[in-house]
């Protein structure tokens, strides 16, 4: 019994760090018509030398933005949990995501028993899962509307996991000048006369 409340402190422990759940993106500026891909991480996973175990999340994503469009058939589970399955569900507003995965209780041991090796040791950031948007008009997003937690293998949560948002723009394609249409109309007219000529 004394061997399973030091296990339970042991758990307690590990799970002292302030964790944040983020969302970054490929890059800084896109065109319209562009995909974005776009990734949820968890970082801050190791702070002082203690690490941070999660051994499931719950994150409820938001992107009702007139600038985008989700593509739900693009999430792809990047691997935080192992080989645990991660469940991903569309609520009636297609523009909401809501993923979960909960490691089973042996897997939630890994840790403790000699010369396992856990997915999350050793790294401060874990990437969760990513999805694809495409960009519909010009302006600047805010990836901001994150409900986030994660679970502490004791049927609780992590304590302190805040969500930080993330901005990008979106550009509209610069179209091609007057004079170079109408050098490239000009050029047509002429190449259609010197073929008709032949």
């Amino acid at each position: 019994m004394k061997k399973f409340f030091l296990l339970l402190l042991t758990i307690s422990t590990l799970n002292a760090n302030a964790a944040i759940i983020s969302i970054s993106t490929d890059k800084d500026v896109y065109n319209v018509g562009e995909t974005v891909t776009a990734t949820v991480n968890a970082k801050n996973l190791i702070e002082s030398g203690i690490q941070t175990y999660f051994y499931g999340y719950d994150i409820l994503l938001m992107l009702n933005n007139p600038l985008i469009s989700f593509d739900p058939a693009s999430i792809t589970d990047l691997g935080s949990l192992g080989a645990q399955s991660v469940t991903f569900t569309m609520a009636s507003n297609p523009s909401t995501v809501s993923a979960s995965g909960v490691e089973f209780f042996l897997a939630r041991m890994d840790p403790f028993f000699p010369g396992a090796k856990f997915t999350q040791e050793g790294r401060g950031m874990v990437s969760l899962f990513s999805f694809e948007l495409v960009a519909l008009s010009a302006g600047v997003v805010e990836l901001s509307n994150i409900i986030a937690s994660l679970s502490d293998g004791l049927g609780g949560n992590v304590p302190d996991v805040s969500t930080q948002s993330t901005r990008f723009a979106i550009a509209e394609v610069s179209a091609p000048t007057t004079l170079a249409l109408s050098i490239l109309a000009l050029a047509g007219v002429m190449f259609t006369r010197k073929r008709a000529n032949s």
